[in-house]
């Protein structure tokens, strides 16, 4: 194991204490899977190296998308193994060549398929309180809604400065503190609160934004699931007067979702019906920004929705290819220790 304090290479049959002091809390060799080291790299890639907050949700994609890396390597270098050892036996005894190929078929199956099991969010939030448990902080972790008051580090003259230019309903309050905490709001110039109305000091000037831009458009962002999709239909009845404004359904759409490179391992355990609090920071925020600045006529429908104008917000997550930059960013395994 690789001290994260100190970089030395500390072996576990001397206990989990390095000579520096530092107390491990994961042990590689246990049902943990995980070292130290590893945990934090993961937590820096999500957060930007601390620069922004980021959900459970989002930490369990990357922890199953780099155990899949793992998992796909191995597999590949197993499966290379094999075939080396077939062709050696090949030239060895023709006989008995076809004879192990039944059983090596066989065998390679049921191997690969152990490597083809994705990481449970249960082990992924396991290790998440672990760390906690362990009295380590994680500064940057949301795991509930902390907005019911304005944020400390805000003025309330000053957080309408920015103007508000568009309004964006969500349909969990946890996006609203992803959002807002990482300025979403200010750089974007848009004024964002869930579908039930979190948080409450912010329904006022939303009305009152609505109330004075007649043409204020309203844009959704939603889950790719059954109750995500009727978002739309459930606004119907909404406190705020959004009923004679332009409405954007940015999605997420379960059929987008299908088309989107990269989330084809996590997608076995959520059948196309992705999150939105699960997609890394970085290419949320841009894929909204992108949607977000294109007039709402221009967004590339997703749905057939005669009352709504659809966006297809996946479609442009395709498009800008951004989960694979973001995948290719500081992913050099010396960072995991």
């Amino acid at each position: 194991m690789k001290c994260p304090e100190c970089s030395l290479n500390h072996k576990r049959s001397v206990g989990m204490v390095c000579s520096c002091g530092y107390s491990f809390v994961f042990c590689p060799k246990s049902s943990d899977a995980v070292t130290d080291g590893k945990f934090l790299a993961l937590i820096n890639k999500i957060s930007g190296n601390g620069t922004y907050y980021f959900t459970p949700l989002q930490f369990h994609l990357q922890y199953c998308t780099k155990k899949y890396k793992e998992m796909k390597t191995q597999q590949n270098t197993g499966i290379g193994c094999f075939l080396f050892i077939a062709v050696v036996v090949f030239f060895a005894s023709h006989n008995l060549t076809f004879a192990l190929i039944p059983l090596g078929i066989a065998f390679l199956m049921a191997w690969a398929k152990k490597f083809d099991k994705p990481v449970s969010l249960k082990t992924s939030l396991g290790l998440l309180d672990k760390w906690k448990s362990n009295g380590r902080e994680i500064d940057k972790l949301l795991e509930k809604p902390r907005l019911q008051n304005p944020p400390s580090e805000c003025q309330e003259p000053d957080i309408y400065d920015y103007g508000v230019e568009r309004i964006l309903l969500v349909e969990h309050p946890i996006l609203v503190d992803l959002f807002v905490l990482n300025n979403f709001h200010c750089h974007e110039r848009v004024l964002i609160l869930c579908q039930d109305g979190y948080p409450d000091y912010l329904g006022t000037q939303a009305e009152k934004s609505l109330e004075e831009n007649p043409d204020l458009p309203v844009y959704l962002l939603h889950d790719a699931s059954e109750e995500g999709e009727r978002m739309n239909k459930n606004l119907e009845t909404s406190s705020l007067p959004i009923q004679t404004h332009p409405i954007v359904d940015l999605g997420f759409f379960a059929k987008d979702i299908a088309q989107i490179k990269g989330l084809e391992f996590i997608n076995r355990q959520y059948a196309n019906k992705i999150p939105v609090a699960m997609l890394p920071y970085p290419i949320l925020s841009k894929m909204l920004s992108n949607a977000l600045n294109k007039e709402p006529g221009t967004i590339a429908s997703s749905s057939t929705e005669p009352d709504i104008n659809i966006g297809g917000i996946a479609l442009a997550y395709t498009c800008l290819n951004l989960f694979d930059d973001y995948g290719s960013e500081g992913d050099d395994e010396s960072d995991f220790g």
